[in-house]
């Protein structure tokens, strides 16, 4: 169970925001950004763990890691009921303009959409699921705020995001669509074989009504458990 007060999260559930058109944006963002502030090349989120975090939740063993697994899986058809409902085109999002948090996380917020407000009752639906389920307290209030960070201070990093390393670069935001494709639960601690988040759950959004599988990966052996189970921080 997470519990806020005195667990870091070490897994967390987000929706996977990889599509090329979309990575190749961010690395051209990244680029400008490290022509102004050449320090700020460590606090780089790479583009190819772009996410739109949901919630994030400290699991501590192989049957709380199953049981979030199972809980999100549960919730598939109601996920992809919610995304697909009314609408003739596969789901997407629309970026919109730069945003940071204290000058430790830099983000590109997303526009306000019929989708965007479908993103939110779908956390919201997951965050009673895992209530449900124990893997989040009763008392947990969901934060959920849209936002893709693209650099973030770390733990320990005396380092501040100036607004001067971003400004007038909103033209490279352009009106690129992303599409609503996968949710995950992920480990905060490795990575898979393309350079995201490993995946212990997914759920595919299928406009188009495909049958929809259950994907339950095998429990990690001792040694990556421990990586995931002990991991501080998210990437």
């Amino acid at each position: 169970m997470y519990t806020e007060n005195t667990m870091r999260p070490n897994f967390f559930v987000a929706l996977k925001l990889t599509n090329s058109q979309f990575v190749e944006m961010v690395k051209t963002i990244q680029g400008g950004i490290l022509i102004r502030d050449p320090a700020i090349s460590s606090c780089f989120t790479s583009p190819l763990k772009l996410h739109l975090t949901f919630f994030v939740l400290h699991l501590h063993n192989v049957e709380e890691i199953n049981l979030a697994s199972s809980t999100l899986d549960s919730c598939k058809f109601e996920i992809n009921s919610i995304l697909t409902e009314n609408i003739s085109v596969d789901p997407f999002l629309e970026v919109g303009k730069f945003g940071s948090f204290g000058n430790r996380v830099l983000f590109i917020s997303l526009k306000s959409t019929p989708m965007e407000k479908k993103i939110g009752s779908v956390v919201e639906i997951l965050v009673e699921k895992f209530k449900q389920s124990g893997l989040l307290e009763s008392s947990y209030e969901s934060q959920f705020v849209p936002h893709i960070t693209i650099a973030k201070v770390r733990y320990g990093q005396k380092f501040k995001i100036k607004k001067s390393a971003y400004e007038g670069l909103d033209d490279l935001l352009g009106s690129i669509k992303l599409p609503v494709q996968e949710i995950d639960l992920l480990s905060m601690s490795s990575s898979d074989s393309f350079g995201y988040y490993e995946s212990f759950m997914k759920v595919l959004i299928c406009p188009q009504k495909k049958q929809l599988i259950p994907n339950v990966p095998p429990p990690p052996d001792d040694v990556s458990l421990a990586l995931h189970l002990n991991r501080d921080e998210l990437s």
